[in-house]
C-alpha cells in the first residue's frame, strides 16, 4: 500500500509538470555600493548588484540612527538601485539579500558600508526641540528652506528630507529660491523655483537629476535651457499632480 502512494504522488507531480526550485541565485560579482555621482543630492547611495537569474534585491541599513529595511519590487539580473534614508554624518552598514522568483534568497556575505558625507558648511542651522515618533505618522517631513537674501543669492534654496528623530536624510541644494513642493506618484518631486518661486516649475528625481522644467512665458524666457514654456504670468502657491499625471498650478 505504501508503494502505490509514493506511485501516485510522484505521478501527481509529473502530471502537473510541477518544479520547485531550491538553489537560490547566484553573485556573479560582490555587490557595489556607491555614493550618488550627482553631489547636489550626496546623501544617496546607489547599489550595483548582477546575478545568474532574475531576482529581487532588498537591503537593511544599520547605523546609530537605527535599522532600516528596503524591499524592491523588480525582478532582473543586472540592478542599479538607489538607497535613500541614509543619515547624514554617519557610518551605515548594509545587507544585501537576493531573492529569486521562486521565493529563494541568498544574502551577501559581507556587510557593505556607506560613510554618508556630514552636512556642507553653509547647511542651514536645523535645532530639534521635541520628537515623539510615537504620535507621528509614518515617514519622513519634506519641506523647503530659503534664505532671506533668496532674490539675490543664487544658492538660496535647499529641499530637505528629515526622520522622526530630526536627523537630515537627504536633502538637494539648488541654484534657485524653491517653493511649493509635491512627491509625485512616480516617486520624483516637483517644486517651483525660480525668481519669486513661480517663474518655473521642476521635476527631479530623488538623486536630484532634473526631468524637465517648466516656464512661464509672459514675463521670463522659457526657451532657455530646454525649459517648457507656459503661457501665464507666474506659477502661484500651491503645485499639485492631476489625476492624468499632468501638473496643476
Amino acid at each position: 500500500m505504501r508503494f502505490r502512494f509514493l506511485t501516485l504522488l510522484f505521478g501527481v507531480f509529473a502530471i502537473s509538470g510541477c518544479t520547485i526550485d531550491f538553489t537560490p541565485p547566484e553573485f556573479l560579482e560582490p555587490p557595489i555600493l556607491r555614493q550618488n555621482p550627482n553631489r547636489a543630492a550626496p546623501l544617496v547611495a546607489i547599489l550595483d548588484v548582477s546575478t545568474d537569474e532574475p531576482s529581487r534585491v532588498s537591503v537593511v541599513a544599520r547605523s546609530d540612527a537605527g535599522e532600516r529595511r528596503i524591499d524592491f519590487d523588480d525582478y532582473a539580473t543586472d540592478h542599479s538601485l538607489t538607497i535613500l534614508g541614509l543619515a547624514a554624518g554617519l557610518e551605515h552598514s548594509v545587507d544585501v539579500t537576493v531573492t529569486d522568483l521562486a521565493g529563494t534568497g541568498r544574502p551577501w556575505k559581507d556587510s557593505l558600508v556607506f560613510d554618508a558625507p556630514p552636512l556642507p558648511d553653509d547647511f542651514p542651522p536645523i535645532r530639534l526641540t521635541v520628537s515623539r515618533p510615537e504620535e507621528m505618522e509614518p515617514g519622513a517631513t519634506l519641506f523647503a528652506v530659503n534664505k532671506s537674501d533668496a532674490a539675490t543669492d543664487p544658492g538660496a534654496g535647499w529641499i530637505v528630507v528629515l526622520d522622526e528623530g530630526g536627523r537630515v536624510i537627504w536633502f538637494l541644494k539648488t541654484t534657485h529660491p524653491v517653493g511649493d513642493i509635491r512627491r509625485l506618484r512616480n516617486g520624483n518631486l516637483l517644486y517651483q523655483s525660480g525668481p519669486g518661486s513661480g517663474a518655473d516649475a521642476t521635476e527631479v528625481t530623488l538623486s536630484g537629476e532634473v526631468v524637465r522644467r517648466w516656464s512661464t512665458s509672459r514675463r521670463f524666457d522659457a526657451e532657455t535651457e530646454g525649459r517648457v514654456p507656459v503661457d501665464a504670468d507666474m506659477f502661484h502657491h500651491e503645485i499639485f499632480e492631476m489625476e492624468n499625471g499632468n501638473s496643476h498650478r
